[in-house]
């Protein structure tokens, strides 16, 4: 497989080819250089590329969701990942479900606005990834997760599961997060929440990772010093 590295065209010419090929015929459509699935009530995203890194995102939604819908009341697909309540790279959706069957298992930060935030523990940060630049080869690795990995994460996702990816450092949120994060992660949260609710389901509880959470509350005595 060519690895040689590629220009951004180069690779969104590359992709198209094979969403044409390989996505189109499994119902995916285009969302300018992005891609997305709606299965049922889910809406599964492909992030080609975001302005933090070039490489590829996948992120869920509801259908449901006041994010999913513009002014109308229709489908409307969103382009940025801090729009869905769940997302991950498709290399560590690659390594996270070689290591977990559970979702609740998974050690991964898939709340967008955790994994970014600088003063916690960042597994994007510790991870050396496999493509570090865009190349031929990286496009059909990218396909190849998306057909098998993240077609079973689709299968398996919940309600339950994208309100768990929330909550998971919640408790922490009035210290690290800046009231605009805290708005939009609240409003999800909320819409979520009352799903669960409004279905009599269980809601899931927080779980932190002994490492995170010597990050988190490292982070917190900090910021109350």
């Amino acid at each position: 497989m060519d690895n040689q590295i590629i220009t951004k065209a180069e690779y969104n010419q590359a992709l198209d080819h094979l969403y044409e090929l390989e996505l189109k015929p499994l119902g995916f459509k285009k969302n300018g250089i992005h891609y997305y699935l709606v299965k049922g009530d889910l809406v599964f995203h492909i992030q080609n590329g975001w302005k933090h890194r070039p490489l590829t995102y996948l992120a869920f939604s509801k259908t449901w969701m006041s994010f999913q819908k513009d002014e109308h009341g229709k489908l409307s697909v969103p382009k940025y990942i801090n729009r869905f309540p769940f997302s991950i790279s498709v290399e560590m959706l690659r390594r996270q479900l070689k290591k977990y069957d559970d979702i609740y298992d998974f050690d991964y930060h898939t709340n967008f606005y955790d994994r970014i935030n600088t003063k916690i523990s960042n597994k994007d940060f510790f991870l050396k990834t496999q493509y570090q630049r865009l190349s031929l080869a990286y496009a059909f690795y990218v396909i190849d997760v998306i057909k098998n990995e993240g077609m079973r994460l689709a299968d398996q996702l919940t309600t339950r599961h994208l309100y768990w990816s929330l909550i998971n450092y919640e408790a922490y949120h009035s210290t690290l997060y800046n009231a605009f994060f805290l708005e939009r992660m609240n409003q999800m949260k909320e819409e979520l929440r009352g799903k669960l609710l409004e279905k009599g389901e269980e809601l899931p509880s927080r779980k932190i990772a002994a490492w995170d959470d010597f990050w988190l509350q490292r982070a917190v005595r900090k910021g109350g010093s």
